[in-house]
């Protein structure tokens, strides 16, 4: 080879191992800001099936709305955020593929204004990696006071059920309306 003449030889790469390399969590290391992949029709307003963006914003407020996950072995590695943005009472369900699940469950719901979860890939299963927003917390709050809600419903009308029949056995004349609930 002539002098001066680079050679060509010093830049052939094996471009997979070069990809491993930089892609493996051991060695990527982000100096600044990075940009994620959003649903290009954000917000979701209807059933969607996720693809290779890494945010799906979701809006149910016209009614609930259902995001399909693929086959969780030909997505392996693949983490998506998916966030419910509307006020309304409408569920957000994430609903993994077949008979797959996401730590066990067949399917997730997200209940309230910005509660958000972010899963996770391992090419068998979905993994919920982190849940997020306070609406977490209110929303478990909130079942909770629904079920206590229901309860106090109940032993309210046995107790007015209760009142009527002692007030019949003693021969006492009671109007229903009188038996406050």
């Amino acid at each position: 080879m002539p002098q001066g003449t680079p050679d060509r030889r010093v830049f052939q790469l094996n471009w997979e191992k070069l990809w491993r390399a930089l892609t493996h969590p051991k060695f990527l290391s982000v100096q600044g800001s990075i940009s994620i992949k959003l649903v290009a029709n954000s917000p979701v307003k209807t059933e969607y099936t996720a693809g290779n963006e890494t945010v799906i914003l979701v809006d149910a407020a016209s009614g609930p709305v259902t995001i399909n996950l693929l086959e969780a072995d030909t997505v392996v590695g693949r983490l998506y955020k998916i966030k419910k943005i509307d006020t309304s009472d409408n569920r957000v369900a994430i609903d993994p593929f077949s008979n797959e699940t996401v730590d066990g469950e067949t399917t997730l719901e997200l209940g309230l204004q910005y509660r958000s979860i972010e899963i996770f890939s391992d090419g068998t299963e979905w993994w919920i990696l982190g849940e997020g927003g306070m609406s977490l917390q209110l929303e478990v709050l909130k079942d909770k006071l629904a079920e206590q809600n229901e309860l106090l419903y109940k032993i309210l009308m046995e107790g007015r059920q209760s009142k009527l029949h002692l007030a019949s056995i003693s021969g006492e004349n009671i109007n229903e309306r009188d038996v406050e609930d």
